[in-house]
């Protein structure tokens, strides 16, 4: 057991007859030393080997009183050591209940989420960022604007929109909240704007936030929608005479554009064979987003209705 320098009186000397060894019975002179509780023990200081020291039942001689003792021990205080006149046992000691302080200090909680983790313990339950998007007003709609908050999964793609409150959380690292395994940021949206056109300021805020924050495939995450959420946005399509197959036949149907400007068939990144798709002229326009829904004639506007036919057959 381990005792402070302050507890312990070294360099001691038994002189023959006043001390035993506890385990034998054999008498003991020689150097020893003390602690608090008035053990004694041979050697000048404590080592590895412990052999306690009993009064000789030879000649008896009397205990160190509890003040000679102490005032002995006293003598070897050092600065900031407790003093052994005053310890005693606790009694009525309120504990302060450990998982609230936890709670409270996030310092702690966070350190003892570290530890349990080293030791392999189950962590405490902490929540994810939930979809939850921030509804603009129609002050914001006065404004122009609005702020949108996003999470990103570290080391995956894997974007979630989310409100204020969560991203509060993860910010000053709330205990409850899973803070290490996500990022989650604000977004200033345009809702309206006097000089440009709004959506194409949205889209390239939401670029030059992919590449400022390292989030690849953010931009793809809006699958085009960079106007007021909610609204609907333009699909693109076309009837044939505009698009190619890598095998040069005629593609007619939905398509959409990457942020590199690559052209690939279905409605959205992800919904389709993802068909690098060929424009017929050098010439070829596409079109400018709108939010509004511009479907042509005779085509099931219903996003079940998958990617318009080609002509030409197949690829």
């Amino acid at each position: 057991m381990y005792y402070p320098k302050s507890q312990i009186t070294t360099n001691l000397y038994a002189n023959s007859g006043e001390l035993q060894r506890k385990n034998t019975g054999e008498g003991y002179e020689g150097p020893y030393y003390l602690l608090s509780n008035g053990k004694k023990y041979v050697g000048a200081f404590p080592s590895n080997v412990s052999i306690e020291l009993i009064p000789s039942t030879e000649n008896e001689v009397e205990e160190d009183s509890d003040a000679s003792r102490y005032s002995t021990i006293t003598l070897n205080i050092e600065s900031g050591d407790p003093d052994p006149t005053s310890l005693s046992n606790a009694r009525n000691v309120n504990i302060p209940n450990l998982d609230s302080n936890l709670i409270d200090n996030p310092f702690i909680m966070n350190t003892y989420v570290s530890l349990q983790s080293l030791r392999g313990d189950v962590p405490i339950s902490r929540t994810t960022p939930i979809s939850s998007p921030v509804r603009f007003t129609s002050k914001d709609k006065i404004k122009g604007y609005y702020t949108r908050y996003f999470a990103k999964k570290n080391n995956e793609s894997i974007f979630i929109e989310t409100n204020d409150e969560t991203y509060k959380k993860f910010k000053n690292q709330d205990p409850k909240v899973a803070f290490e395994s996500y990022q989650i940021l604000p977004l200033l949206w345009i809702l309206k704007s006097t000089t440009k056109n709004f959506i194409e300021i949205n889209k390239k805020t939401v670029k030059d936030f992919q590449n400022k924050n390292s989030w690849d495939g953010f931009y793809d995450y809006f699958n085009g929608n960079f106007g007021r959420p909610g609204s609907k946005t333009r699909l693109l399509f076309t009837e044939g005479g505009e698009l190619l197959y890598p095998n040069r036949t005629i593609y007619i149907g939905y398509y959409h554009v990457m942020e590199n400007g690559t052209i690939m068939d279905g409605r959205n990144h992800n919904d389709s064979k993802e068909i690098v798709l060929i424009p017929l002229n050098s010439n070829f326009q596409i079109p400018d987003s709108t939010p509004t829904t511009i479907f042509p004639q005779g085509i099931n506007a219903s996003p079940s209705s998958g990617r318009g036919s080609s002509g030409g057959g197949g690829y």
